[in-house]
């Protein structure tokens, strides 16, 4: 078994992963691009709630509906 390990020539799974040749630079930057692409977008989302929460308002404007034997009816004036 060793030697068939020493015998034997390096062999890479894929002739663009590390092989010199004309396609090297596409497979960088193709594996660049798709590398940081989901973190760009996980970046802009955190990003994006944190400018939502940074300007809320400190509170919040509660509005309490108006029980219904408080209400006037419209063109009677208010007591």
């Amino acid at each position: 078994m060793a030697v068939l390990l020493l015998w034997s020539a390096p062999v890479w799974a894929c002739p663009v992963c590390g092989g010199a040749g004309p396609n090297q630079q596409a497979f960088v930057d193709t594996m660049v691009f798709m590398s940081l692409s989901p973190l760009i977008m996980l970046g802009a989302i955190v990003g994006f709630v944190v400018y939502k929460v940074r300007t809320m308002p400190e509170e919040l404007p509660v509005s309490v509906p108006v029980p219904v034997s408080d209400r006037v009816p419209e063109g009677e004036p208010q007591v």
